[in-house]
């Protein structure tokens, strides 16, 4: 069961719902008994079939391409006719995007990513926590920098190779990302940390921990880069600070 995907479980639920009241419906004598039976059967099967029709790959404008359920979240890839936008999605938030028929990413925020390379003219490699459609990666591997990549979730993997053209040119690793820092002994010039989606934050890759393990993997003249969206000012800016206060414990110049 682990290992099934959400919506077959729900269907399975629903048929044998279904063919408990077909046999409930049998064996009522009653006619009050096999009225409510009726609509218990007809109730099961209206679902079985709703269920099956949400299915389905097409909702006007909107297309899905791809849908898979891992105990990580719900992954899929979505086409949106009407704004020509290809989306990445983990549940109910927005993991990546592109533009359809084109490699152009609709974030320019990555652009800014990709500068991480002029603080260090001379890298060669970097790491890549977290995948998304693997925009990162591309881009930095369009500038001649080898990239290896840490993501946890192996359907965002599939997602970003069949969906957004990401070929890696470095080590995929499939696994958690702090368990991959606590354990790889390699060098980087560049480690952007990038598992910010909106919804679900992973605080203890936000740790200081992580952050020291990070930069034990960076080189004399490496650079770490952490991606996180939140407020500057006010009672919401208090993530922000609080990350601002751990990465300066950590780095000397942040």
């Amino acid at each position: 069961i682990p290992s099934m995907r959400i919506y077959w479980i729900l269907y399975l639920v629903s048929i044998c719902l279904a063919v408990a009241a077909g046999l409930y419906l049998l064996i009522a004598r009653v006619l009050r008994e096999t009225v409510v039976a009726g609509v218990v059967l007809a109730i099961g099967l209206t679902r079985l079939l709703t269920g099956l029709q949400s299915a389905t790959d097409e909702y006007g404008d909107i297309r899905v391409l791809f849908r898979a359920n891992s105990v990580y979240g719900k992954v899929q890839v979505v086409d949106d006719a009407l704004h020509k936008v290809r989306w990445l999605m983990s549940d109910c938030s927005v993991v990546g995007a592109e533009y359809l028929n084109s490699t152009v990413t609709l974030y320019p925020f990555l652009r800014m990513i990709e500068a991480v390379r002029y603080l260090d003219p001379s890298g060669k490699r970097a790491l890549a926590i977290g995948l998304g459609t693997g925009a990162v990666p591309k881009l930095l591997g369009a500038a001649g920098i080898q990239t290896d990549v840490v993501e946890i979730d192996p359907n965002v993997v599939r997602a970003a190779e069949d969906f957004f053209r990401f070929e890696p040119d470095g080590k995929l690793s499939i696994e958690d990302g702090r368990r991959f820092l606590n354990r790889a002994d390699r060098k980087y010039d560049f480690i952007v940390h990038d598992t910010f989606t909106g919804g679900t934050v992973p605080f203890y890759l936000l740790s200081r921990q992580v952050f020291e393990s990070a930069r034990r993997m960076l080189t004399e003249d490496g650079v770490f880069c952490l991606v996180f969206v939140g407020y500057f000012n006010g009672a919401k800016a208090l993530p922000v600070r609080s990350i601002f206060r751990t990465l300066s414990n950590v780095y000397p110049y942040v």
